[in-house]
């Protein structure tokens, strides 16, 4: 019973943690050998970086779509970058929209090692 407990609490407290990362930046989040960062720049833009944990040669990348609305319409639009230990990129909304939301995915070597949300 006292194991169980201690798993839900533990469940809860990450679902907790992930939710509250979702409204807000992360910097330096350690995953999978890459350094993940994302925030929102200004109330219309995001900036997202990957770069290797290990500072090799290894190819990064990052991807950011970023939803917003126009005329009552939500739409999106995106950037995205790779390259060799490091990478950025910016995204914003175009002009006449409203940010909703954000999604970025961090890349190593093509393979997705995060991903992560902004509201």
């Amino acid at each position: 019973m006292v194991k169980k407990i201690a798993a839900m609490g533990a469940a809860v407290m990450m679902m907790a943690s992930i939710s509250a990362m979702g409204a807000s930046a992360y910097t330096d989040l350690e995953k999978n050998g890459a350094y993940c960062t994302a925030y929102k720049s200004s109330s219309s833009s995001v900036y997202a970086s990957t770069s290797t944990k290990d500072g090799s040669k290894k190819t990064v990348g990052v991807n950011i779509v970023l939803y917003y609305t126009k005329s009552g319409n939500t739409l999106n639009t995106g950037s995205g970058n790779s390259y060799t230990r490091g990478v950025s990129t910016t995204c914003s909304t175009p002009s006449g929209g409203t940010f909703k939301s954000a999604t970025i995915t961090h890349k190593l070597n093509n393979a997705t090692v995060y991903t992560g949300y902004l509201v």
